[in-house]
């Protein structure tokens, strides 16, 4: 060991100049700092290409150690260049030790110019080194601290075959994590867990000389993965749907720890596996279009995973089915009924999934509303009557079968109310048989606002035999003094008749007339006989 310290020396003057009675002072010479390599030992032996990190510490008896710089050299080269101390008076210098290298110089300088050196003599060692290489993870990657972490390395040496290396996984965080061995080919793995922060993660190894190399990646660790969460918005659970409908399936995913456009968002049936993908927006809306599930009655199941595979799952159940097949066979569109008439209503019903008798059937009407219900015969038949209100109906013929597909058939009927008898009145009344006789017609307004029209027969004899007249006037040339006839008047509300009117006569005998009356002889005199003819 050779401890080289520079004194620059001179003497102290003091010079006392009689001038406004200053004196000024000259110090004596500055004092060069000292520097000693403590980290290791004269002499020690290292391996070539072996990074060696040397640490000095310097003093100074006139500057503070901040104030000190120091310069490391081996041979004519600079290794590390001019720098400050610490605030403790210490630096460090690592080198990439070869052959050929003997020593290390430390020089300390201080603000003066002053300057101590100390020279280390060292070995290397013509043992080579061994290799390290991080194969895995990328920096580039992120971690969370709740996962289990793969490091994989390289390690190989001249000398000594890889099951011979000593192998250490450290981080700067969580100190040592694993202490490993290399498999033939030098492949090391450590499987670890890391806390939250940036890590260097650094694979040290060493061969049975003792060189030893390192190899470093820094990750970035994350707090505890989450799973995300997840929620159907549609459809609806127990939804029906018709075979071939486009359905739209809508949820809404989120993750605690990233973007839930980052998730990824699967839709399938536990009857048709997955039928669809749909990633979310940073609204975290997943929408899906689809048409193509199979009859049946599905589980559908929506997952979303993060890029760790946790995952988050929600259900729904959706029917797709066929809806049953309906028609009105009676009565037909446009059929008019009175008021009071028992009105047959038939159908027939079937469906692709269920038996008829397992179809729920019934009639309804859009002014009286359910007129019966129940069930279809075997073979699909269903039959029943019923009196309706006056007015126009709607009847629907509804079914629904046991998923909850529904149909109806419909038909427009209408029940008549009949129009009243008339009150009908004979002119003239007595009748002769010169008269022409009349009817007069007085009709109540119709119960349905119908135009009312009549129809007038006119009938002879106590038997009312038909005649063939027609019309509301019976002419005096087809009557008889004696004869007894009867007028029939007939109401129609362009729909149907109501009840008739009789009103009879007997046709009367009319009494004998004088005319053209003379008397004779014109002019009468005093005396004349006269005669009336």
């Amino acid at each position: 060991m050779r401890l080289l310290k520079i004194n620059l020396l001179s003497s102290i003057v003091l010079t006392t100049i009689a001038c406004e009675g200053d004196v000024v002072v000259n110090k004596g010479a500055n004092a060069a700092p000292t520097v000693l390599i403590s980290s290791h030992a004269e002499g020690e032996i290292f391996d070539s290409g072996q990074l060696v990190t040397f640490r000095a510490s310097a003093t100074d008896d006139d500057h503070d150690a901040a104030d000190l710089t120091m310069v490391w050299y081996i041979g004519a080269t600079t290794v590390c260049e001019e720098a400050a101390l610490d605030a403790n008076g210490m630096q460090e210098c690592s080198v990439e030790v070869s052959e050929g290298m003997s020593s290390i110089v430390a020089e300390v300088r201080d603000p003066d110019g002053a300057a101590g050196r100390f020279e280390l003599a060292f070995s290397v060692s013509t043992n080579e080194a061994p290799t390290a290489q991080i194969v895995s993870p990328a920096s580039t990657n992120s971690f969370y601290s709740n996962e289990t972490i793969s490091l994989e390395g390289l390690v190989s040496d001249a000398e000594d075959g890889p099951e011979q290396l000593q192998i250490e996984w450290r981080s700067n965080i969580d100190g040592v994590l694993s202490g490993a061995s290399a498999d033939e080919s030098g492949s090391t793995v450590a499987d670890v867990y890391l806390s939250e922060g940036t890590h260097q993660i650094e694979l040290h190894v060493a061969d049975t000389d003792g060189a030893s190399s390192v190899d470093s990646v820094s990750l970035q660790v994350r707090e505890a993965n989450e799973a995300p969460t997840c929620d159907f918005v549609a459809p609806e659970d127990g939804a029906i749907v018709e075979v071939g409908e486009l359905i739209q399936f809508q949820a809404t995913v989120s993750d605690p720890n990233v973007s839930s456009d980052q998730l990824t968002v699967e839709w399938s049936s536990d009857k048709d596996g997955i039928f669809g993908t749909a990633a979310a927006g940073s609204d975290g809306i997943s929408n899906l279009l689809y048409d193509g599930l199979s009859i049946n009655t599905h589980v559908v199941t929506l997952r979303a995973e993060d890029e760790r595979g946790l995952a988050c799952t929600t259900q729904r159940i959706l029917t797709v089915g066929t809806p049953p097949a309906v028609s009105i066979t009676s009565p037909q569109t446009g059929d008019v009924f009175n008021l009071g008439e028992a009105i047959s209503f038939a159908g027939t019903v079937s469906d692709a999934e269920d038996s008829p008798v397992d179809l729920t059937i019934e009639w309804h009407s859009s002014l009286d509303g359910s007129l019966f219900a129940g069930v279809a015969s075997s073979q699909g038949d269903t039959v029943g009557t019923a009196a309706l209100s006056a007015g126009q109906h709607q009847i629907s013929l509804l079914v629904s079968d046991t998923d909850g597909f529904a149909s109806q058939a419909s038909t427009v009927i209408y029940v008549n109310t009949p129009p009243e008898a008339p009150s009908v009145s004979l002119t003239p009344n007595p009748a002769y048989s010169v008269d022409d006789v009349s009817v007069s017609i007085s009709q109540p307004a119709d119960v349905d606002g119908d135009a009312v029209t009549h129809s007038v027969v006119w009938l002879q004899g106590m038997n009312q035999t038909t005649t063939g007249i027609v019309g509301p006037t019976l002419p005096a040339s087809a009557t008889t003094v004696g004869e007894y006839w009867t007028a029939r008047i007939t109401p129609n509300d362009g729909y149907v008749d109501g009840p008739s009117t009789d009103v009879s006569f007997v046709v009367q005998n009319t009494a004998p007339s004088i005319g053209n009356v003379v008397i004779s002889p014109n002019p009468v005199f005093t005396g004349s006989t006269l005669t009336c003819s």
